[in-house]
């Protein structure tokens, strides 16, 4: 008994080395995980001249949402919405 339990503490500590890598390379490419659950993540970008986050959550077919870089989630716009420069929306 005892030894099966730890076969299975071995496997999940493996596990979970494994995914503190895959994270690990996910922050390296820039992407900004939100939320696990969700499945949020945000790309780091630059839109007319200003910075912004494009925003994705698992189950979108694409990326179609954006947010300014103190806003969340909940200011998540479409990207047709991004204004330019000088702050004004688009026409």
């Amino acid at each position: 008994m005892l030894s099966a339990i730890g076969e299975r503490q071995a496997a999940f500590d493996a596990l979970s080395q494994e995914f503190g890598r895959l994270i690990d390379d996910v922050d390296a490419r820039g992407v900004v995980l939100r939320d696990l659950e969700e499945g949020l993540v945000d790309f780091p970008a630059r839109a007319r001249g200003m910075p912004i986050f494009l925003c994705w959550r698992v189950g979108e077919p694409r990326i179609t949402f954006w947010h300014g870089v103190t806003e969340g989630f909940a200011g998540r716009k479409p990207i047709w919405t991004i204004p330019d420069p000088s702050g004004r929306p688009p026409a």
